[in-house]
């Protein structure tokens, strides 16, 4: 529900946009796109590699459609204002936008760790039993599928206009999934202990040693 609201306010702000574009409301215009493209940038980080993909390109798409009404207002044109009247409602849009996202996401990712009932880990496949974990690692694998879109990304930008940002980001959501596999690690630590407080029998002996594969 969550992603389809955000989906449905993206194409009505593009869809008012691009009326308001016609008109040569350009700072109106302005305002409505770059809420377009940022929630469609936003959606371009959750879901599939498809889906992010499909988001990102839209939000590419609106890209030049924005720049143009900046071109106008800062050229005196019609409509007047500024380029900095594109801010499309501050730190209250962003903190409101960021968490329709983060809703989107945990839905998702809850669906995939209940899913998740073992990992393939040095040739074994280590059941995992614990929720928390079961979710810790789900979390730990796409942050760094995202650091690997992103850096091939840069890749294909080659010599582009801002393959620095890109990389940047790479380098940001690489550090965001080290630190996600170790709080991963960690609650395998914590899982450990928990078993280690209670008796020895083959079910605890059992689970131990599969906590120990995953620990290494």
């Amino acid at each position: 529900a969550a992603q389809i609201s955000l989906e449905s306010a993206a194409y009505a702000s593009w869809l008012e946009g691009s009326l308001l574009l016609a008109q040569e409301d350009w700072a109106q215009a302005g305002r409505c796109l770059s809420a377009a493209a940022t929630i469609y940038s936003q959606l371009g980080t959750v879901g599939t590699l498809e889906e992010q993909d499909l988001f990102t390109r839209r939000a590419e798409d609106i890209e030049p459609s924005i720049r143009y009404c900046k071109y106008n207002l800062e050229g005196g044109a019609a409509g007047g204002g500024s380029a900095e009247d594109f801010d499309i409602g501050g730190g209250a849009m962003t903190d409101l936008l960021q968490g329709k996202l983060n809703d989107v996401l945990k839905s998702r990712q809850r669906t995939k760790a209940e899913a998740l009932d073992h990992v393939d880990f040095r040739g074994q496949q280590v059941p995992i039993r614990s929720e928390e974990l079961r979710l810790a690692i789900i979390q730990a694998e796409e942050l760094s599928r995202e650091a690997g879109h992103l850096a091939a990304a840069q890749g294909e930008d080659g010599a582009q206009a801002q393959p620095t940002t890109d990389g940047d980001k790479a380098d940001t959501k690489y550090i965001q999934a080290l630190s996600a596999f170790d709080n991963a690690l960690k609650l395998v630590g914590s899982e450990d202990g928990k078993l280690a407080l209670m008796s020895s029998g083959t079910k605890v002996d059992q689970q131990r040693q599969e906590l120990g594969l995953l620990q290494g």
